[in-house]
């Protein structure tokens, strides 16, 4: 365990929580980090259609979520705080920004939906 006074480089990655209120896992993500890295992943699967055919994506919900992260950058930028948008799979893109950052926590909110759960 990290004692107080070392450096804790954290990366905590938006998902469906693209608000800086009201966000526990933002708040505890930062509350123990000397450095937060702060990630949206554009995930292209999630433009694919599921096993019913159905568009888990559609074209509305799409464009809430672009004006959400649009939002969002222009809240963290007000607080000193800068968004980083990277496109690809979450789990491969994640894991190459710890490594090049080198980074020691990560930290994502919990979904409790069975839909936002399947990848």
């Amino acid at each position: 365990m990290k004692e107080k006074n070392q450096i804790i480089r954290t990366l905590y990655c938006f998902d469906q929580d693209l608000r800086l209120d009201d966000n526990a896992a933002l708040e505890f993500a930062a509350a123990g980090a000397s450095s937060l890295l702060c990630v949206y992943c554009h995930d292209q699967s999630r433009c694919e259609d599921d096993s019913f055919g159905t568009r888990r994506l559609g074209r509305l919900r799409k464009r809430f979520i672009e004006q959400s992260i649009t939002g969002l950058s222009a809240d963290l930028n007000r607080r000193g705080q800068r968004l980083l948008q990277v496109s690809g799979p979450v789990t491969t893109t994640i894991q190459h920004l710890i490594i090049e950052h080198r980074i020691e926590q990560v930290v994502r909110s919990r979904h409790f939906g069975c839909y936002e759960n399947l990848k």
